[in-house]
């Protein structure tokens, strides 16, 4: 039986972990990742982060990756 249901109960510490089981990656674990992607160097994000794409500016207009 799995633990993924509507009766599972939260662990307290769950900001501590990275993932909830072998498959699973915490909310934790995506802040991290998140990060890494839209402020990390070219290790994280190649060959710019989000942050810098979201700034690009395209003939004179300014690029949005937001929806409007």
């Amino acid at each position: 039986m799995s633990n993924c249901n509507p009766l599972a109960k939260l662990c307290k510490n769950r900001k501590e972990y990275l993932f909830w089981d072998i498959a699973h990656p915490t909310q934790y674990a995506a802040s991290i990742i998140i990060n890494k992607f839209q402020f990390g160097g070219p290790n994280y994000a190649r060959p710019i982060n989000w942050s810098k794409l979201a700034s690009l500016r395209l003939y004179g207009h300014r690029v949005s990756i937001m929806s409007p």
